[in-house]
């Protein structure tokens, strides 16, 4: 099954992601700081900072791929 990893603390909140495919990614401010959320995904703390993965569907496999060509930083990741 294909997964998706998003690099919380590279993320700038720049909408790119929740442009691409809103059923993934929302926007959101927490503790003064605008990040992307990677919707219903489980979150760890890495050495690097907050990591959220999730499995994904085959159906929105092509909006995942899309929103990890659009982010400006490459803090998104899809692995099929």
């Amino acid at each position: 099954m294909p997964e998706i990893k998003h690099e919380v603390w590279k993320c700038i909140g720049c909408y790119a992601c929740e442009s691409a495919a809103p059923s993934l990614f929302k926007i959101k401010e927490k503790d003064g700081e605008v990040k992307a959320e990677l919707l219903g995904s489980k979150a760890e703390n890495t050495k690097e900072g907050r990591l959220e993965k999730k499995s994904i569907d085959k159906k929105d496999l092509e909006k995942a791929k899309e929103a990890e060509s659009v982010c400006p930083v490459s803090c998104i990741h899809v692995k099929e």
